[in-house]
């Protein structure tokens, strides 16, 4: 009996150690309502940076920049597009406030921030003209701002005409003027003016770097601009006739560099239609009228007499 009773507690605790290892196996789930387990998750992933300028030159033409909130922060979730004649891309910055575009063409591109009515914010520039470059990728920084107004801006950046109204076949000059308001210097200015229909291109010069010119748009390479240092790019071009009325034409010239954001000035002039064939009423045209009926009475005169 004794031999028995020992066999019996033996099996006794086997079993009492089973259930508790079964115990630690098998957890059972969260009833309703009880929160689950915290389990460790994978941190999220970072935006990856736009690349160095210069770091490959082996990429096709690039755009990139920072979309700024002009005296606040970088601003993420702004909507980018570039447009072509007749093609167009958008790309929205991300958390960090940069968008990036790639494989670009050579072709005159319009750049623009596409604000929608629920955003709070507004664009600075409108249709800024760039011509990317293979292995240099360009940097344009965009700027949006809240409110009626924007903040100063720090570069001066302004258009002059030489005249608000010309004639079809008139000169007409474009004197536009930069400053370095910043204590620090600004590196890799350009100035691009992309002339609108009606304006054929004449020349161009700058006193800061050099001019290029093709497919209607003007590129003054400024280089850099030294705090408070000045540069002015004189464009001349010839207004051409648009169908023997008068019209209105703006002229819009964008200034792009690394330290900060775009800016942008503008000229409006008028083109007034030229003669239409018509013969005009002149101070010469009365005394010929005049002329002309004195000749006719007096014809009537002499038939009346013969």
């Amino acid at each position: 009996m004794h031999k028995l009773s020992t066999l019996e507690r033996s099996i006794g605790l086997l079993g009492l150690t089973a259930l508790l290892l079964a115990s630690l196996l098998w957890s059972p789930a969260p009833a309703s309502g009880q929160e689950p387990e915290e389990r460790p998750t994978l941190p999220p992933a970072t935006a990856t940076p736009p690349p160095i300028p210069g770091s490959n030159t082996n990429l096709h033409p690039s755009l990139h920049g920072a979309t700024i909130n002009w005296g606040f922060r970088n601003e993420p979730g702004v909507v980018v597009q570039v447009s072509g004649v007749d093609w167009q891309m958008d790309a929205t910055s991300d958390d960090t406030g940069y968008y990036f575009f790639e494989r670009l063409g050579n072709d005159v591109i319009l750049l623009n921030v596409v604000a929608s009515e629920t955003d709070k914010f507004k664009a600075l520039t409108t249709d800024i003209a760039i011509r990317p470059l293979a292995g240099d990728e360009t940097i344009v920084n965009l700027g949006v701002y809240e409110g009626k107004e924007p903040l100063p801006l720090p570069v001066t950046h302004s258009m002059e005409v030489s005249a608000a109204q010309v004639q079809p076949g008139d000169r007409v000059t474009f004197s536009i003027h930069v400053k370095n308001n910043l204590d620090t210097l600004i590196t890799h200015a350009q100035l691009t003016d992309y002339l609108p229909a009606g304006l054929g291109f004449v020349s161009a010069e700058s006193d800061h770097g050099s001019v290029d010119y093709a497919d209607n748009l003007v590129v003054a390479k400024l280089g850099n601009l030294d705090p408070g240092s000045e540069a002015t790019v004189t464009i001349v071009a010839l207004a051409q006739p648009d169908g023997g009325e008068s019209w209105e034409l703006t002229n819009r010239s964008s200034l792009l560099y690394r330290e900060s954001i775009a800016t942008q000035a503008t000229a409006t002039i008028t083109v007034v239609a030229g003669p239409t064939g018509e013969l005009p009423v002149t101070g010469l045209g009365l005394p010929l009228a005049a002329l002309g009926l004195s000749a006719l009475l007096l014809a009537a005169r002499k038939l009346r007499t013969h």
